[in-house]
């Protein structure tokens, strides 16, 4: 049997969905006096970081420090259309806008200009029009010069002119010497070779070069008697196209480094002289 003692003394039962009031504003705490003098500093110490640039007084100047120029002020359509905005009675002048002026048609902001401008420009308009047309019906995929002639004589293979030598002949009749008059074209390279190869100052000169140093020998003996001849016929002679092969040793010496450069081929990449064509032109 349950008393009124026992009713009264019944634990308080917890609601769970009961939600905690919220703390009083943070503008109705009163702050101490600390508190106040770190908020101060703080913003005191942001001010002072700020970095304030300071307007330069009067107009924008130029590398040259002159003036700049402004299209309000200084072109007199610009300015006329400025005041026409304030005061509708304002009339526009009837001219072309000043050589600066961006709205200018002709100089584009770009000044006077002269007369070698003028023509190129002129020119580039014309191109820009001509090669924006399009093709007509016979210049797409056209073959007409595509034939077998052209090819055959593209791909035809150059004939190199023959080795001219001296030549002492007798005739059976009379076995009177007859001289012939023909120009040897015949160089000795082995000598040249041999003193570059010899020489100090080569040596140290191309040390560090990767090619054998015969070799490099070679290459500027070709430079000097080749293709710095004044004779044509001496160029086309060693150079079969582009290329060049380096000759036997003429005379009978026991020089290693003549000997291990015959046979090798030295590679000239000269358009204009080999085949008379600019690189541009086959690009």
């Amino acid at each position: 049997m349950l008393t009124a003692t026992n009713m009264t003394n019944k634990a308080a039962v917890t609601n769970p969905y009961l939600r905690c009031p919220f703390g009083t504003a943070h503008n109705a705490v009163k702050m101490g006096r600390q508190c106040q003098q770190w908020i101060n500093n703080t913003k005191r110490a942001f001010r002072s970081a700020q970095v304030v640039k300071k307007k330069r007084k009067g107009d924008q100047l130029t590398l040259d420090s002159q003036r700049a120029f402004q299209a309000e002020q200084d072109c007199m359509v610009c300015n006329a259309k400025e005041l026409q905005r304030f005061t509708p009675s304002t009339p526009i002048p009837k001219r072309a806008h000043h050589h600066l002026c961006i709205k200018n048609t002709k100089t584009r902001e770009r000044g006077n200009l002269n007369q070698a401008t003028v023509a190129s420009e002129a020119e580039e308009k014309r191109l820009k029009a001509h090669f924006s047309e399009p093709l007509n019906a016979q210049e797409k995929c056209s073959g007409k010069y595509a034939t077998k002639e052209a090819g055959v004589a593209f791909f035809s293979v150059r004939k190199t002119p023959t080795k001219p030598t001296t030549i002492n002949c007798k005739t059976i009749n009379d076995m009177s010497p007859q001289a012939t008059t023909v120009t040897t074209t015949t160089i000795d390279f082995c000598k040249g070779v041999s003193m570059l190869v010899a020489d100090p100052e080569f040596r140290e000169k191309h040390k560090a070069k990767n090619a054998p140093l015969a070799m490099l020998a070679v290459a500027g003996e070709v430079v000097e008697k080749v293709m710095r001849a004044k004779d044509n016929t001496i160029f086309d002679y060693y150079f079969n196209g582009m290329t060049m092969t380096v000759p036997p040793v003429l005379d009978s010496t026991n020089e290693p480094h003549c000997h291990s450069n015959v046979g090798q081929k030295l590679l000239l990449v000269d358009w204009k002289r080999v085949f008379g064509i600019n690189r541009l032109d086959i690009s």
